[in-house]
């Protein structure tokens, strides 16, 4: 989910390289790393871009997860591991934050 929470395509590759390392980086620090996933901060399509994806696959990432609120297929397995969907916690009943 990075270090700040920031909207990842409004970053420079680079800045996108550092926030995605350290995150890491402090996960394995404390021992809280088997695979390793990620969340894209705020989620939707506008919040990452080529260099993202780029990234997390060059960090090894086995799976991300973008917002779009419908059920894993298999074709996403298979052509769209850094971006799978995931639904948006607000459409539960107790997902808002209060």
């Amino acid at each position: 989910h990075t270090v700040s929470h920031p909207v990842m395509s409004k970053l420079s590759r680079e800045d996108q390289k550092t926030q995605i390392e350290d995150s890491f980086s402090f996960l394995n620090s404390i021992g809280c790393i088997e695979e390793k996933t990620y969340c894209h901060p705020y989620g939707g399509f506008y919040s990452f871009n080529d260099d993202t994806i780029d990234l997390l696959s060059i960090q090894n990432v086995k799976y991300s997860f973008n917002v779009e609120s419908r059920d894993i297929l298999e074709i996403d397995i298979k052509k769209s591991r850094q971006f799978l969907p995931r639904y948006n916690c607000n459409q539960f009943k107790y997902g808002k934050a209060s």
